[in-house]
């Protein structure tokens, strides 16, 4: 696996003297801030337009990086040295990137070390995200730090996924820290941990694990934004008015102040709805009827109010716009969607996720004899998740032929075969005295299949509130599809329902970055990475499909997906050679929204896709769970 880490950053140090957009300035802006000012001026300064916008955590981050920096070219770290980009300065952001990979890449193979699947597959998984096109064209070209953020996600996952849920909890909380978008994804971390960890199978509330879950996720909270608002209380740069004793300055209304002004830079709602360049998602639809209504009825006068708003929103001015004949959207508006559309989801996951006694479990007032020790005494392990057994050779038996046309029942019987035989190696739970070996083999596998089922349902809840609030969410940018596209991914390793599904996700979600790197030479380079990528992922996914002796309807792309997909290469002749050689420099955003509203129907495809399956498969397990009971 090292290998493709290699590969991937033999093509990231080819990329250094690509084109650099306005954040790699933002950023250097970041280092300086943190570097030469003390805390209490950090949410305050605002000498460049590109101020501080992002949570304590990912300060303290930046705050790291210029301590590095220094050694570089301290020029880099003076505020007043804008847009400054030296050399030394380009070399060490762009290695800083590159460098903090690592956390992406630790983090797949970790997951792919707790998932059932052939060597082939696991290859699959990790040359997909550690290679992915989006994340190349927005951190090794854009620049940006997605690979780290989305490293700490797949890893909390992971942890969560293993059963070491506080862990994950830990890890997915200093995510939200470091950037408080992910806070989207709260909804299916909240429900999965309270169902999974916080509840019995006998429907009792664990309100010490509950405390204790609380208690870490204000405590990693306190760490990160704690110094930073004693700092600006304690300061005299604090705008506030009220009388406080030198020996008590430290009060709720100060602090609560200095919070507020952090709010403040995380949550600009007055940048408006749609950003400068429409991201693929409802909004840019919406936007699209409200332009082509306009135009098919012909009410509004050319001078008229409405039409200038309506002309403000295709400008690439950010800020408020109202829609002509739509109604107009406001920030409570998009929250109510999201919400409204990730009941159905949450509910399906509540219900069909079963409480697990074995995950760190300390069931409170329950004998010895029943919670969770086995007959000698010593205390169980957490429930056995699927990396916990070693799969070398089941890999060497399922994966390591590609043309011996193993079938699903096959592989499903080498797994069980595997896990009965390594089970009581790996956990040393030992066995109840009096059970049989089926018996034992069969409650192991059955606590296997019920991480397996657990693990699953909550990645695609993960899926489903990335991309949810991606289509839905208030002045989304377009990058933040990457944020349901990684769990997908995953979850397209061992599902070849999801496979296609992943090709229109991936596809349009990747060409609607390529706005973003409008210089011309880059034309090739994102054309030739888009292009390798999606045509390695149709290959890989193919030979899966056939060595596996899966149906062909299930994995291979339908007749309508196969024109979707054929259409991009349309799009980009137009938007690329063809419009400017007919209009000029007239009409310039139409290609935008031209991109736009194509993408956006393809990443709408694919989440009503990802959610009739996910709803399949939560009454599925349900129904399981029902007729256990009975």
């Amino acid at each position: 696996m090292w290998r493709i880490f290699l590969f991937s950053s033999a093509i990231k140090l080819l990329l250094l003297d690509t084109y650099r957009s306005t954040d790699f300035e933002v950023h250097r802006n970041w280092l300086a801030i943190t570097h030469s000012l003390p805390l209490s001026r950090w949410y305050y300064e605002d000498t460049s337009i590109w101020t501080l916008d992002y949570p304590p955590a990912f300060a303290w981050f930046e705050y790291i990086l210029s301590c590095l920096a220094v050694y570089w070219d301290p020029a880099m770290l003076q505020i007043a040295n804008l847009n400054y980009a030296s050399r030394n300065t380009v070399l060490f952001q762009r290695f800083s990137v590159i460098a903090t990979d690592l956390v992406l890449y630790y983090a797949v193979t970790q997951y792919v070390s707790t998932q059932f699947i052939t060597h082939r597959q696991r290859h699959t998984c990790v040359c997909l995200v550690v290679l992915n096109c989006g994340l190349l064209l927005l951190d090794h070209i854009h620049f940006q730090y997605n690979s780290v953020l989305l490293g700490l996600l797949v890893l909390s996952i992971t942890r969560i996924q293993q059963g070491r849920v506080l862990e994950g909890a830990f890890l997915y909380t200093l995510l939200l820290n470091m950037k408080h978008l992910y806070l989207g994804l709260a909804p299916a971390f909240g429900i999965y941990l309270l169902r999974s960890y916080c509840f019995t199978q006998k429907g009792s509330f664990a309100y010490r694990r509950f405390l204790r879950l609380g208690l870490l996720v204000v405590f990693t909270t306190a760490l990160s934004f704690g110094p930073i608002i004693l700092s600006m209380v304690a300061s005299a740069t604090l705008p506030i008015s009220m009388e406080t004793s030198d020996s008590n300055v430290y009060t709720v209304p100060a602090m609560n102040t200095a919070f507020k002004q952090i709010m403040s830079r995380l949550f600009p709602f007055h940048r408006g709805l749609l950003h400068a360049y429409w991201a693929p998602n409802v909004w840019a639809l919406y936007a699209f009827l409200d332009k082509v209504l306009v135009a098919c009825r012909k009410l509004i006068g050319p001078h008229s109010k409405h039409t200038s708003s309506s002309r403000s929103m295709t400008s690439g001015v950010v800020g408020e716009a109202e829609f002509v004949l739509l109604p107009h959207v406001t920030p409570s508006v998009t929250v109510a969607l999201i919400l409204a559309a990730l009941v159905p989801c949450l509910c399906g996951l509540w219900l069909a996720c079963v409480p697990d006694p074995n995950c760190e479990c300390e069931a409170e007032g329950v004998s010895a004899s029943t919670s969770g020790q086995n007959i000698g005494g010593e205390p169980l392990t957490p429930s056995p998740v699927v990396g916990h057994v070693s799969t070398t050779g089941l890999r060497q038996r399922v994966g390591s032929n590609p043309g011996t046309a193993t079938t699903p029942t096959g592989t499903e019987s080498a797994i069980k075969a595997e896990t009965t035989e390594n089970y009581d190696k790996i956990h040393n739970t030992g066995r109840k005295s009096g059970g049989s070996d089926d018996d034992a083999g069969s409650g192991q596998l059955g606590r296997i299949e019920h991480a397996k089922v657990n693990g699953d349902l909550f990645l695609r809840a993960v899926a489903l509130c990335g991309l949810t609030v991606f289509l839905l969410g208030w002045h989304v940018h377009e990058k933040a599809v990457l944020t349901g596209l990684l769990p997908v991914i995953l979850l397209s390793t061992t599902n070849a329902n999801l496979q296609r599904v992943l090709m229109v996700l991936s596809l349009s979600g990747t060409y609607a970055l390529f706005p973003l790197l409008y210089m011309p030479q880059e034309v090739p380079v994102k054309a030739s990475l888009l292009l390798l990528y999606t045509g390695y992922a149709y290959m890989a996914f193919s030979t899966s499909c056939k060595a596996n002796a899966i149906s062909s309807h299930t994995t291979y792309l339908s007749h309508l997906e196969d024109a979707y997909m054929l259409g991009f290469l349309g799009l980009w002749v137009y938007t690329t050679l063809l419009h400017t050689a007919l209009f000029g420099d007239a009409m310039e955003f139409v290609p935008l929204l031209m991109t736009s509203v194509y993408s956006a129907l393809g990443v709408l495809y694919a989440y009503v896709c990802i959610y009739v399956d996910t709803l399949a498969t939560c009454m599925r397990e349900n129904r399981k769970a029902l007729i256990k009971r009975e």
